[in-house]
């Protein structure tokens, strides 16, 4: 049919010559026929080709799709539908040369991007799956999975300002899901932008109360932020949930001691004897701060403990004895201070308590005392 077509042209052509007319808008009305005569066959063959695919004739599709695309290659769903069958044959190298043909002559064909983007993920080729989804995304902005996607690869790949921008978009279109309140928070304080860290990480929050991850951040980034309160407040509510983590209370205890909040202070210091019960230092500091607000009976408590782990430690001795001397058992105190003179880091308290008590002898006293001592000597 071809054949006689184009004799037909021939024939035609040899007439317009023969009478002195132009033949260029001619030969471009019969290329543009040869092109339709192209296409009509290209898509016969196609045709062949998806009923043989529909009866899983594949070998058959596959001669099909190939006879449509040698007449004439520039349908893009040909492409994609050859595209389909190979990756139903598990010909997936071959697939993906067919969707990224199909994508270069129809950009807006979503389908095609998305067989190519599943391709490209499957091998780890990240970064041209990043570069496929940012095309479906222009396809479908509204679909917000898939610029959650997008800003996942974009931080797993090092873009992490890229990806909190995606993340940002999200929350400001109302997706404000906990999941992407999070990532925004991390990678801001990736980024070290605490203001925004702590945003979201408060935001979180009011999504899941008591959230951990949630919590370490607002604490976080309250502390470098210097909100002394707030820090407070998040590092007690992940203190109270978790009651084994060590650096949790350290954090809170330092936080105490800046903003001088003496009874919050006890209540970490207490917890934190719970879980490190042989700290001296933590022991310590408890007993000084409830002997200061008076709590004497709670002190003395943790005095003995802190005796029993080490009798010699001048400290426990001075509280044990100032516990005596305010009952009036001015003996028993004493007898605790002297016992502090051996620790020498409590010497100089120990022997200060003691002349409280015993008053150092004047020059005149210790002179007759002299006198005297010598006088029993002679008279022996």
């Amino acid at each position: 049919m071809i054949y006689n077509t184009m004799r037909h042209y021939s024939k035609a052509l040899s007439v317009l010559l023969l009478w002195g007319v132009s033949i260029f808008p001619v030969l471009t009305v019969l290329a543009q026929t040869d092109k339709e005569e192209k296409i009509r066959e290209a898509k016969k063959h196609f045709s062949f080709a998806v009923q043989y695919k529909s009866v899983k004739k594949y070998d058959e599709a596959c001669r099909q799709f190939k006879k449509s695309i040698a007449i004439y290659d520039s349908i893009y769903n040909v492409h994609y539908s050859y595209g389909d069958l190979l990756l139903t044959m598990e010909k997936k190298t071959e697939a993906r040369r067919e969707f990224i043909k199909s994508l270069m002559l129809n950009p807006e064909h979503y389908n095609s991007a998305l067989q190519l983007s599943k391709l490209y993920y499957e091998t780890g080729d990240f970064d041209s799956t990043l570069v496929v989804y940012e095309l479906m995304y222009k396809l479908k902005p509204d679909n917000n999975i898939l610029l959650e996607n997008i800003a996942g690869l974009k931080e797993y790949l090092g873009d992490s300002e890229g990806a909190l921008k995606d993340f940002i978009k999200l929350i400001d279109t109302g997706n404000g899901s906990y999941n992407n309140l999070m990532w925004a928070s991390r990678l801001a304080l990736k980024r070290e932008d605490m203001s925004t860290a702590s945003k979201y990480a408060v935001m979180a929050l009011e999504k899941k109360p008591g959230d951990s991850d949630a919590l370490k951040i607002a604490s976080q980034t309250g502390e470098a932020l210097e909100q002394w309160d707030t820090a407070a407040l998040y590092y007690r509510q992940l203190a109270e949930k978790d009651s084994t983590t060590e650096s949790t209370l350290v954090q809170l205890e330092d936080i105490y001691r800046t903003i001088s909040d003496r009874n919050n202070l006890i209540w970490s210091l207490e917890r934190h004897h719970k879980i490190a019960p042989e700290n001296m230092e933590i022991l310590g500091e408890l007993c000084e701060l409830l002997y200061a607000e008076g709590l004497m009976d709670r002190c003395i408590r943790y005095v003995k403990i802190g005796l029993k782990l080490h009798p010699g430690d001048g400290r426990f001795r001075i509280l044990f004895g100032e516990n005596f001397r305010a009952h009036g058992q001015i003996d028993k105190a004493l007898e605790q201070y002297k016992l502090a003179l051996k620790d020498e880091k409590w010497k100089p308290s120990a022997q200060r308590l003691i002349s409280q008590i015993e008053k150092p002898e004047t020059e005149e006293e210790k002179a007759e005392r002299d006198f005297f001592n010598r006088g029993k000597k002679e008279d022996k």
